[in-house]
C-alpha cells in the first residue's frame, strides 16, 4: 500500500523512465478518460510541474510513492498522444507502484476545467473541459496556416 504525494523534484533529479501503465485502458472512452483524468490528477495533486498546448506533451506530474516501511521512489504521470500514462523505472516495486497509482487516480473525484491544444497527427485542434462535473471533448479540424504557426511554437521552445 503507498501514499502518493505531489512532489517538485525537478528534471535533474528524476531519472528518465519508461512506460509502465496507462491511467485509463485505449477504448472507445479515450476522449472522455483524458478529460476526467487531468480533472481527477488536478483535483488529487493540484498543478502539474507543467503544461502545454502541444497534446503530444501535455502535462506531466512527479508523484513520490511512499511505502509503508517509509521508502520512496518516484513515478511520472504524463499524456502524449496516446493519453495519460504513469512511467518510471522498469522495477516490480515501480511496477506495483503504477498500479496502485492508476487505481487511486481513477477513484478520484474530478475538478472543473478548461483546456484548449493542438494534436498535430491529425492537424487539429483539441478544445476540452469539465464543468459540474462533465467531460465535454471538441474536436476541429485547424488550417494550414494554423498548423504552421504552432509548428514553429514548437520549434522555437
Amino acid at each position: 500500500m503507498y501514499k502518493f504525494e505531489n512532489t517538485d523534484a525537478t528534471i535533474e533529479y528524476y531519472m528518465a523512465s519508461s512506460n509502465i501503465c496507462s491511467v485509463y485502458e485505449f477504448d472507445e472512452n479515450f476522449e472522455k478518460n483524458c478529460v476526467i483524468a487531468l480533472g481527477q490528477l488536478k483535483h488529487l495533486f493540484g498543478k502539474p510541474r507543467y503544461i502545454t498546448n502541444n497534446l503530444e506533451n501535455q502535462f506531466s506530474y512527479i508523484i513520490k510513492a511512499i511505502d509503508e516501511n517509509g521508502n520512496c521512489l518516484l513515478l511520472e504521470v504524463y499524456c502524449a498522444s496516446s493519453g495519460p500514462a504513469i512511467g518510471g523505472l522498469n522495477d516490480s516495486n515501480s511496477h506495483l507502484a503504477a498500479q496502485e497509482l492508476a487505481l487511486y487516480i481513477r477513484q478520484s473525484p474530478t475538478v472543473d476545467y478548461e483546456y484548449e491544444g493542438y494534436y498535430l497527427d491529425t492537424m487539429s485542434k483539441v478544445q476540452y473541459s469539465i464543468k459540474n462535473g462533465v467531460p465535454s471533448w471538441k474536436e476541429t479540424e485547424i488550417s494550414t496556416k494554423e498548423f504552421e504557426n504552432f509548428t514553429e511554437e514548437i520549434i522555437s521552445i
